[in-house]
């Protein structure tokens, strides 16, 4: 008889946090993909500020906060992944995202920042935050070496 580790069987995990930004899609595609090539578990945590939770007088923002958040927050995971788990908390950011890393014993914490920016496939620049650009290769075509260095004559 063999006996295995318990952290042996247990898969890898991937927490993703899920803000409230525009960049919140962005970010769990790439946690997706990220954990759909290992084969690792995606766990996705969505951290409420508890300033947004109080009610203003005539109700405010607090009114379905901690409801709403969750209702967001599985409606973008399961678009994605339908097996990933949700997890909302109440806090400060850092210190939620830290704990959660220690308590699920995350490999890796996948935030807004860690996704690359999307750039021009003809160009390379990056896009501004509207996901426009003017690309000066689809407008004027390729350059030649010939264009821009002068020729001696």
């Amino acid at each position: 008889m063999t006996a295995t580790h318990p952290s042996e069987s247990a898969p890898t995990i991937v927490l993703c946090e899920l803000s409230a930004s525009s960049a919140a899609e962005a970010t769990l595609e790439y946690a997706y993909s990220y954990c759909k090539a290992r084969d690792y578990e995606l766990v996705v945590l969505r951290v409420v500020d508890p300033e947004l939770l109080q009610s203003a007088p005539g109700g405010g923002p607090g009114t379905f906060g901690l409801l709403g958040a969750m209702a967001l927050a599985l409606d973008a995971v399961r678009r994605h992944d339908p097996n990933a788990r949700v997890v909302v908390r109440v806090g400060e950011r850092g210190r939620v995202l830290e704990e959660e890393r220690c308590r699920l014993g995350a490999e890796r914490v996948i935030t807004p920042a860690d996704v690359p920016p999307e750039r021009c496939p003809m160009c390379g620049a990056r896009y501004d935050a509207r996901a426009l650009h003017f690309c000066p290769a689809a407008h004027r075509g390729p350059v030649r070496r010939a264009d821009v260095e002068p020729s001696a004559a």
